[in-house]
């Protein structure tokens, strides 16, 4: 019942702050535990709550780097801490009564012919966590202990635990589906690893522009941050090593199902922007649901880290530094895949199959090859960004356009590859969560955009005002995909937006109609456009008009993907809007476009 009134509160909208919080809570663990009861076998997001680990680390939101890395860096010290308190209170249970706790399976060990220690592996492996806790250790880290007292100061136990997100991580992430007492140790290494794949990214996903700037010193000291989190990840395989590889292939392995890494998608996107797909990868991924979208994705070379260490090379002296933060940063990626295959030869049987179904000789054509210098080789071009309109290019804005500046917007479009449509209705779910508090915090900001746009649009009124006030008053959002995708990013800063499915390498020109020019609307009737009105075309006519919507003929659906088609989503400002705000709109297409894996072929902006 809990689930069904979670998945009603969650698609309305509701004043109470506290109850809105307590409910998203309850919809991350039940969402979990509903498709764990139902499925035959459980899934990696499923299995280790992913999604609420997302929802702690900001995923899928436009924040800085030092708040990406900053969550990253307190959800490993929350989980570390977590951990070794876990285990060093059962040592201690076991210590003081000769005998584990009540139930608990595979916790003591004797190893063959030997009749020393039965918890010398665990009294190992809190050695282990106590060194690795204290690596991991942020200032300023709460108590998340339940306080009974505390906790009667709340309306119910939900609201007490989603009062806090540290809290929320401590109780609820980690909740094994057996009773092995190593099955918590798979879960906790999942979940570290998690957070070291997060605050790679959030690095690897600033390079672009900063290379873009010839920043180099910059790029260095951003791939540096990195490396915190990449050493760590070699670090903390010790403590998967203090585990019987009976207790996992003859204990819990069967209760994780078809749980693999193989499914983490922030790895396989990190795997794939550090040294690019093989075959055997792209083939193997394309097996996975989770995979997919990753096995079907080919980021340009400006994304990609053999493409900016081809630019950095390039820019000589100026790259230098980058160039050996790179080597390093590859030789420790090698050396975890190098371990990761390492154990899973340790832990599975020659026949069985691990890795989503894989198994063991995927992971060996896989971990060695290629490296980053093989894939530097083999992809490198010429350093790519945002076209400007100057530039070659498929978009361009007529001089009739650019002659009109009360009616010329401020203009940006993005050129993407196809986009899986259970990719983008995750996004939106993420999005519409996040959605009301990014409103807030920007509300004065947003509201002084939309009078602005008003005063543009004048008599015909400026739709995304109206959109906004049903969703900030009643909570209201549309249930279509495609609308609520573009509310999901125009209701972010105000700014107005559109989204069309065009041919490939199609000329997308921004132009100015006709008196009397006619195109047929999204709802199926004609639409006569006036004298000077901004429009944008396509090599057969208007697509969109700025104040009067888009066409029926290149209106997307997600679940169709017609051959030789592209997705436009185009940014159109009002005339004379400050960068500074329309580049806030540029930065939340970014968001989305990084977060349904990057499928981006051309950025352009007037």
């Amino acid at each position: 019942m809990l689930y069904d009134v979670s998945e009603s509160i969650r698609s309305n909208h509701i004043d109470d702050n506290s109850l809105h919080n307590a409910f998203a809570l309850v919809n991350d663990v039940f969402v979990a535990e509903d498709y764990l009861q139902k499925a035959e076998k459980p899934r990696y997001v499923h299995y280790t709550n992913m999604r609420l680990l997302d929802r702690y680390l900001l995923a899928n939101q436009s924040r800085s780097l030092g708040e990406r890395h900053g969550r990253a860096r307190r959800a490993l010290a929350i989980i570390m801490r977590d951990w070794h308190d876990f285990e060093q209170d059962r040592l201690s249970y076991f210590d003081s009564n000769d005998e584990p706790p009540k139930n608990v399976i595979g916790y003591r060990y004797q190893q063959e012919n030997k009749q020393e220690d039965l918890v010398a592996h665990l009294r190992e492996r809190v050695r282990t966590l106590d060194l690795l806790s204290e690596i991991a250790a942020v200032g300023s880290l709460p108590d998340t202990r339940i306080i009974s007292s505390d906790m009667s100061n709340y309306a119910s136990d939900w609201e007490y635990f989603s009062d806090n997100a540290d809290r929320e991580l401590s109780h609820f992430l980690c909740l094994p589906r057996s009773t092995w007492h190593d099955e918590v140790m798979f879960l906790r290494m999942i979940h570290a690893t998690e957070c070291c794949f997060a605050g790679i990214l959030a690095s690897l996903e600033t390079l672009p522009a900063l290379a873009l700037q010839k920043n180099w010193l910059g790029a260095t000291a951003a791939l540096k941050a990195a490396t915190y989190f990449s050493d760590f990840l070699l670090q903390h395989w010790k403590v998967f090593e203090t585990m019987p590889v009976l207790h996992f292939f003859d204990g819990f392995r069967e209760d994780t199902g078809d749980a693999s890494a193989i499914q983490s998608q922030r790895f396989q996107r990190l795997d794939t922007l550090v040294r690019g797909l093989g075959d055997t990868k792209r083939t193997a991924l394309g097996h996975q649901l989770e995979g997919k979208a990753i096995a079907e994705w080919t980021p340009p070379p400006i994304a990609t880290l053999p493409g900016l260490l081809e630019a950095a090379r390039l820019a000589g002296s100026e790259g230098q530094d980058f160039v050996q933060v790179v080597q390093d940063f590859d030789d420790d990626l090698f050396a975890w895949r190098s371990k990761h295959f390492g154990v899973a030869m340790r832990y599975l049987p020659k026949e069985a199959k691990g890795t989503g179904n894989e198994g063991t000789p995927y992971l060996k054509a896989t971990y060695a090859e290629p490296r980053l210098d093989q894939s530097a080789n083999d992809q490198a071009t010429p350093l790519q960004g945002p076209a400007k309109a100057s530039e070659l290019s498929s978009f361009r804005c007529t001089s009739t356009m650019a002659l009109v500046p009360e009616k010329c917007p401020r203009l940006a479009a993005f050129r993407l590859r196809p986009i899986a449509a259970n990719v983008v209705q995750d996004y939106v779910a993420q999005a519409r969560d996040q959605l009301m508090p990014v409103i807030m915090a920007r509300k004065t900001h947003i509201e002084g955009t939309l009078g602005r746009y008003g005063e543009f649009f004048g008599a015909r009124k400026y739709p995304v005002a109206r959109q906004y006030d049903d969703f900030v008053t009643k909570g209201r959002f549309p249930e279509l995909l495609v609308p609520a995708l573009l509310l999901s990013l125009e209701l972010r800063s105000g700014v107005l937006m559109g989204i069309h499915r065009v041919q490939s390498g199609s000329r997308i020109t921004f132009d100015v109609a006709t008196d009397g020019e006619t195109f047929l609307g999204i709802a199926n009737k004609d639409i006569r456009c006036s004298p000077h009105e901004p429009v944008v075309r396509d090599s057969k006519g208007i697509i969109a008009s700025v104040f009067q919507g888009p066409d029926k003929r290149t209106m997307v659906d997600f679940d169709k993907v017609p051959k030789n088609t592209e997705i436009l989503l185009i940014v159109l400002g009002y005339p004379q809007m400050l960068a500074t705000e329309f580049d806030e709109a540029i930065a939340d297409c970014r968001t989305f476009i990084s977060a349904v894996g990057y499928p981006l072929i051309e950025e352009w902006q007037a």
